[in-house]
């Protein structure tokens, strides 16, 4: 049996452990830092050890393994560097790119604003103008043309709120206020809004819901969901009878609109979700909508991440369902019927830098019986009401001069001209200016505003305000008199 030989190995890096690890420090270094530093270690270790006369051998085998040391970390060092670059542009590039989509939202956000007051100006003037003909003695020709136009006004608003609806749940404008409410009388009154569509349309609109249930939701959103559903039922079901379910599922109550018509193929399911999709209006006409309806739903769902779906097939109807989180149900007074607003009297401050609008709302209000002084600025109003003695103040938000309607208002009341119910009718829709209304004590309508609405708003003001001054002449009848002194 052949026997090898015995070869000693030296071990010649016993000294090199060291200077690896004086290599660490250099990897907090840029490359070319760490790169002229290893190799002036490794230079420096090889002199020291031609200095101590160290063998040929040693040094070649020496400078092998310390420059293979240096060229590993050289490529190493260059990797690191490369990579914290790449991450650092990709860092900064996602930066520039959030802060190009906040300028994009903010751009949409303030072109959304602008849009919609200049939008809502118009229409408003429009509607006020129309009840105003719709309230004079007109022949039949004359009085079937002003109930198309109003219908076509009615129509106009409606296309105008979906546009701007979608547009703001897209860009994130829409915020949930979630609260309990109780479900039933509300869902009644939404229904009862839409009988005069279904009654036109030969269609029967039901409702069954437990009397004692409530739901946790944001009550806006919620009823544009139903509405949007409810709609769509009225307008493209072609059905006959168009109810509305709601069913107890655990936690949660699962309120369902469902139809006897057409129903829907499985492939179209998902495609009516689509902005601007209609299935059956391929000439789209405009008594139908614009196709925006069921996209807002959808929004809508994703806004307030409820379960949601559609049950449907070919000739046997359709039913929308969503499943919302059950509230606590709270005893409430039953509320009296509203009786008929009968005309109006007293003296109405009117504050409207828009002339067609203004000239509109003192037109309405006048043949309402109120008697209206109409200002075009804030200035203006200072200037002229502490000398006409007005009941109600109603003001736009947005006026000529450094005044809004809000701080004329408190303007008014701080110099002791005006005391009594006032309102803002604005095209603003912001949240922040609907908090400062409620904590101001103001009424707030929102252009385009429906004149039945506005003539109750104004009623209920007219009443308040003649309260406050019987209550005013009663206390002043009331308290003692000064005593005569004896002479």
């Amino acid at each position: 049996m052949q026997r090898f030989p015995e070869v000693s190995i030296r071990v010649t890096h016993d000294g090199l452990y060291l200077v690896l690890l004086s290599g660490m420090f250099l990897l907090a270094l840029p490359m070319r830092h760490a790169v002229l530093g290893s190799w002036t270690i490794v230079l420096s270790y090889l002199f020291a050890e031609m200095m101590m006369s160290a063998p040929a051998r040693m040094l070649i085998s020496d400078g092998i393994f310390l420059s293979n040391f240096a060229v590993m970390g050289s490529l190493g060092t260059y990797l690191y560097e490369y990579m914290q670059r790449r991450a650092y542009l990709n860092e900064q590039l996602l930066e520039a790119a959030r802060r190009r989509a906040e300028r994009e939202s903010q751009s949409k956000t303030h072109f959304l604003a602008t849009a919609s007051h200049d939008l809502r100006q118009p229409l408003h003037a429009m509607l006020l103008f129309i009840q105003h003909l719709q309230e004079q003695p007109l022949n039949g020709e004359a009085q079937r043309t002003v109930g198309r136009l109003s219908d076509s006004t009615q129509l106009l608003q409606a296309m105008l709120n979906s546009l701007l609806d979608i547009s703001r749940l897209s860009v994130g404008m829409v915020r949930p206020q979630i609260r309990s409410f109780n479900l039933a009388p509300w869902l009644q009154r939404l229904i009862a809004s839409l009988d005069s569509v279904a009654l036109r349309r030969g269609i029967q609109l039901e409702l069954h819901c437990a009397p004692y249930l409530a739901v946790r939701s944001d009550t806006l959103l919620l009823e544009r969901l139903l509405r949007n559903y409810l709609n769509n039922a009225l307008l493209h079901a072609d059905a006959s009878v168009v109810r509305v379910e709601v069913s107890r599922n655990e936690d949660h109550l699962r309120i369902a609109v469902i139809d006897n018509g057409c129903g829907l193929e499985e492939a179209d399911q998902e495609r009516i979700f689509e902005e601007f999709t209609q299935l059956r209006n391929p000439a789209r006409t405009l008594d139908k909508g614009v196709g925006l309806g069921l996209s807002i739903c959808r929004q809508i769902l994703h806004l307030l991440q409820y379960p949601s779906g559609v049950n449907s097939r070919p000739g046997e109807g359709a039913c929308f369902w969503v499943e919302v989180p059950v509230g606590e149900w709270q005893a409430q007074p039953e509320e009296p019927m509203q009786a008929v607003v009968p005309n109006l009297h007293g003296q109405v401050a009117l504050i409207e830098n828009d002339r067609v609008s203004r000239e509109a709302m003192q037109s309405l209000l006048s043949s309402w019986g109120c008697v209206v002084w109409a200002f075009s600025s804030a200035d203006e109003a200072l200037a002229e009401l502490g000398t006409a003695g007005v009941d109600v103040v109603l003001s736009d938000y947005r006026l000529e001069g450094e005044l809004n309607g809000l701080e004329l208002i408190r303007q008014l009341r701080e110099r002791g001209i005006f005391g009594g119910p006032a309102a803002l009718v604005t095209a603003d829709t912001s949240d922040d200016l609907v908090e400062s209304a409620r904590l101001a004590d103001l009424h707030l309508l929102n252009k385009p505003v429906l004149p039945a609405r506005l003539r109750r708003l104004v009623h209920e003001m007219l009443e308040h305000a003649g309260r406050s001054a019987a209550d005013a002449r009663s206390g002043a009848r009331n308290s003692p008199g000064r005593a005569c002194e004896p002479e």
